[in-house]
């Protein structure tokens, strides 16, 4: 029988700066493979970024528990978290996660999501 993920899109982790701060934006699957990746990916951001720091969240198709963590471990450091599908995003409801995140609300001054920037991003991106 097929895995259901065969069809996944790779994941990628794009930042992007802008005048209003610096934005995470991960894209795909993040879990127990990609978590570290994101967590890289932050800790860059912040060392060589201005402003406030922002996690996107809305091209993520699946959080664990390894992401859960990774978010939960800079929520200090960040201004805001955009949420992802509510797939994702009732997996921060569920464990209780989401009452510990600062989760932006309603439209958010945010760089709209290039997918064609994800794609040529790569996962070591």
């Amino acid at each position: 029988m097929p895995s259901s993920r065969a069809g996944r899109r790779p994941f990628s982790c794009v930042v992007r700066r802008t005048e209003l701060g610096t934005y995470v934006q991960p894209a795909g699957e993040l879990d127990m493979a990609t978590a570290p990746l994101l967590d890289q990916r932050l800790r860059e951001a912040r060392a060589t970024g201005d402003g406030e720091l922002v996690l996107d969240l809305r091209a993520v198709t699946f959080v664990d528990c390894s992401a859960l963590r990774v978010v939960l471990g800079w929520t200090d450091a960040l201004g805001a978290v955009i949420p992802g599908p509510a797939n994702v995003h009732r997996t921060f409801e569920l464990t209780g996660a989401a009452s510990e995140v600062r989760f932006a609300e309603g439209p958010h001054r945010v760089p709209a999501f290039a997918p064609e920037a994800h794609r040529t991003a790569g996962a070591a991106a």
